[in-house]
């Protein structure tokens, strides 16, 4: 569940950019996709640094052979949590030049986009990161953005389950709320 939230926070990311950077790209790494995205935005037109903040809405969660008591216990948990916002700074460094961390959280050569798609204020991503063992999980996303803010849905299915695959529906809204506190960073 982990992993999940931190690519729900890295699609964020992802998505605030401007409408002028165009980017895509077929089965790219995370790396080579973070560096196609740097070279097309550049300095303030791919995001804008600065404090962040995001709110992610759970919207749906399955998970085939968990009983429908556990599964309804942890929506209700999803459904406590919403009206969470995370704050984060992005770094000029961060605006200017992303690195694949920036794209999922951490650093992952086990994670390839099968497409990528930024352009005109949109983006359409899908991404497979392969677990270990063999489990794996796809993304797909779509969303709307501009340098200050952005709008994106996604949907995780992770497969390796022994009763089938859990999916995870969410929309993540995400803005720029000012500059960087130092202390907190």
């Amino acid at each position: 569940m982990n992993h999940g939230a931190v690519l729900i926070t890295g699609s964020v990311l992802l998505a605030a950019c401007s409408s002028k950077p165009e980017v895509d790209m077929k089965n790219a790494s995370v790396e080579e996709v973070a560096a196609e995205v740097g070279k097309a935005g550049g300095t303030e037109e791919f995001i804008r640094a600065g404090k962040w903040q995001t709110k992610v809405t759970m919207e749906d969660i399955s998970i085939p052979g968990m009983p429908v008591r556990a599964q309804e216990q942890m929506k209700s948990v999803f459904s406590k949590q919403q009206n969470v916002t995370v704050d984060y700074c992005v770094s000029p460094e961060e605006a200017r030049r992303p690195g694949g961390k920036f794209f999922t959280g951490k650093e992952s050569k086990d994670c390839r986009y099968d497409r990528f798609t930024m352009s005109g204020g949109k983006v359409d991503a899908v991404m497979r990161c392969q677990g270990q063992g063999s489990g794996s999980m796809t993304m797909t996303m779509t969303g709307t953005y501009t340098p200050d803010s952005s709008t994106t849905r996604s949907e995780m299915v992770i497969s390796g389950g022994r009763d089938g695959n859990m999916t995870m529906k969410a929309v993540a809204e995400a803005h720029r709320v000012g500059e960087c506190d130092d202390k907190k960073g």
